[in-house]
């Protein structure tokens, strides 16, 4: 997206266009991380710091007018309001158009609900804590059987050929593997 493309949407979002605006704040996520993280007081919560970036990002959006750039005027911006945070005038920088508690519109949307594709859920977690512990089981297996589960389940090689290149039976490796795989489900049960 050109900066003329976003300073048309800022000037949208001024006259009131609500999508114009959650796109806007979507295509400026960074430059807000980065002031909500740069703003953070030691004991405040990071979201807390955001949400208030947020709010002087839309306040930022009302008071666009100028010969700059939405996107140099927006950095200009959010750096008074982290001066003015860190002077204590924080009550007096930031003052809601819109509260983020009322629904919008029949649907029911709220304003500024923007789904954030990089936030970790609760799966995300839970499936980093099975491969954290599936990553130790695997420190227990011997050399042998590690490399047969990654032949086999990695390379998707067959027994057969798991044998012939290890040089022995295709039972012998599928003796190998079982053990293997029992002792993973026994570590992993745990």
């Amino acid at each position: 997206m050109t900066y003329d493309e976003v300073d048309t949407l800022a000037h949208q979002a001024k006259a009131g266009d609500k999508t114009a605006a959650e796109l806007l704040l979507s295509l400026l996520r960074p430059l807000a991380l980065s002031a909500a993280k740069s703003s953070q007081a030691p004991d405040e919560p990071f979201e807390d710091a955001l949400q208030d970036i947020y709010l002087a990002f839309l306040t930022g959006v009302r008071r666009f007018e100028g010969p700059w750039g939405f996107t140099a005027f927006i950095k200009e911006h959010l750096r008074l309001y982290r001066c003015q945070k860190q002077e204590g005038r924080y009550d007096r920088s930031v003052r809601p158009g819109v509260s983020l508690d009322q629904p919008e519109g029949e649907a029911g949307a709220r304003f500024l609900e923007i789904p954030d594709p990089a936030a970790r859920t609760e799966a995300d977690y839970l499936a980093a804590e099975r491969y954290a512990r599936l990553s130790q089981a695997c420190g227990s297996l011997t050399k042998a059987e590690k490399e047969i589960l990654q032949a086999r389940y990695h390379k998707g090689q067959t027994l057969r050929q798991i044998a012939a290149r290890r040089g022995c039976s295709h039972m012998a490796v599928d003796r190998c593997l079982k053990r293997a795989l029992k002792k993973l489900r026994a570590l992993m049960t745990e």
